[in-house]
């Protein structure tokens, strides 16, 4: 049992998006290893997180807040490698960034990865979930189509 990892990259008129997907394998009897299911599911909440506190109005950092004290809360301090985002242009990771020290007021339209990941080097396991969500008055939303969900996350292979 191990997280897989898709990695989708796409371009459209010179604007980048990423679209990674995380999976979770089940092991050899089936089932899915406990721990790897925690991590994924604080992630992938996360991620619905991200989208629904991006919103125009509020600060890069107000949100991050939000996702990291989410993620200690469910005992997963240990496991957080980087911020939760970073603006998205033409060309790789762009300021501003969805992180604890970027005050940034958010914009409508402003496009942001989403990658709030958790990484577990000692287990080999780790999530790096990847979207591209654009802010919106209320809420942003996901350029994506690709469900969120177990149903469609969780492979026996």
């Amino acid at each position: 049992d191990m997280p897989l990892q898709v990695v989708i990259v796409a371009k459209v008129g010179g604007c980048g998006g990423e679209n990674y997907r995380m999976y979770q394998t089940a092991n050899a009897s089936g089932g899915f290893d406990a721990h790897g299911t925690k991590m994924w599911e604080v992630s992938q909440h996360t991620c619905d997180m991200q989208r629904d506190l991006q919103a125009a109005g509020r600060r890069c950092s107000e949100v991050a807040a939000a996702i990291h004290k989410y993620q200690v809360d469910q005992g997963m301090a240990d496991y957080i490698y980087h911020r939760p985002g970073h603006g998205q242009q033409s060309e790789g990771h762009y300021a501003p960034y969805i992180a604890l020290g970027d005050h940034t007021v958010l914009q409508k339209n402003m496009l942001f990865s989403q990658e709030p990941g958790l990484y577990d080097p000692e287990k080999g396991v780790g999530y790096n979930w990847s979207d591209t969500i654009v802010t919106g008055e209320g809420a942003g939303y996901r350029m994506s189509r690709v469900p969120y969900d177990k149903q469609w996350s969780f492979i026996r292979i």
